[in-house]
């Protein structure tokens, strides 16, 4: 075998595939449907010439084609991380988790939705270089349909609340959401302004909860949003204190607004 067959030169596609994450960033400051629509068409528009290359290389070589794709994902995942160093860790932490989020939301969809042999392939590649790389930090493979169905809420059950419950595999009547269901429709939405924070809930709640199903270890997620967020929620409902239990349930939308860019 050959050099150039044992050492196929993927720095073109490795290069095109990290641009393509770059270019999503600047959907994540505004996560919402129009944005990330934009987003998605610009990305399908950028990666059949990635898909070419790759088609080339892997004509050049004698290497299977799992290789081939691995070592382009890989090579992306070089460029991407060079940018995530500067800044100390927590700087770089929070670069990493918004490439995720991009690659997870925006990149894979969009290749899996080429229509291409080595479509599907690469996607594969991709989450498991990344997987091996970052064990602790996992994204699932979606589709575009995934994302794209979480702005449309056509199903209202599709809260965090709900998200959580379901998790720890209670029942969509259970006791606790019960106390919550009450506390929105009897208190919540007859004070000034709550009808309005319950509207933009149910405008962000689904894409959270995909966003969350696809880019966490979901289980351990929502476990994290109990302890800090629901069961505080619980108790100051139960002791008669809504006003704190809408302070504690704000702050937990508005972070994970934050965290996901959803607006």
């Amino acid at each position: 075998m050959t050099c150039e067959a044992t050492q196929p030169d993927v720095r073109s596609a490795a290069q095109q595939l990290a641009a393509c994450v770059e270019h999503g960033r600047p959907m994540l400051r505004e996560f919402h449907s129009a944005a990330y629509e934009a987003a998605f068409r610009a990305c399908m528009l950028e990666l059949p010439p990635v898909l070419d290359a790759l088609h080339e290389t892997k004509a050049q070589t004698d290497l299977p084609q799992e290789d081939v794709l691995r070592a382009a994902c890989a090579g992306a995942l070089d460029v991407l991380a060079q940018g995530w160093t500067a800044g100390g860790r927590r700087v770089s932490a929070r670069r990493r988790m918004e490439d995720k989020l991009v690659i997870a939301a925006l990149l894979v969809p969009a290749v899996r939705k080429q229509a291409d042999p080595l479509a599907e392939p690469l996607a594969q590649a991709l989450h498991a270089v990344w997987m091996e790389r970052y064990p602790k930090d996992p994204f699932l493979l979606g589709t575009y349909e995934d994302i794209s169905g979480g702005f449309r809420p056509k199903n209202r059950l599709c809260f965090i609340t709900t998200a959580v419950c379901r998790s720890e595999g209670k029942p969509d009547d259970c006791p606790e959401l019960t106390a919550f269901r009450r506390y929105r429709d009897e208190w919540l939405a007859r004070q000034p302004g709550g009808r309005e924070q319950i509207a933009r809930y149910y405008r962000v709640a689904p894409v959270l909860v995909t966003l969350i199903g696809l880019t966490e270890d979901a289980d351990a997620f929502y476990a994290g949003l109990r302890g800090r967020y629901l069961a505080p929620c619980l108790r100051h409902i139960e002791a008669g204190e809504p006003e704190a239990c809408r302070a504690v349930y704000t702050d937990m939308v508005e972070t994970l607004c934050a965290r996901y860019g959803v607006c």
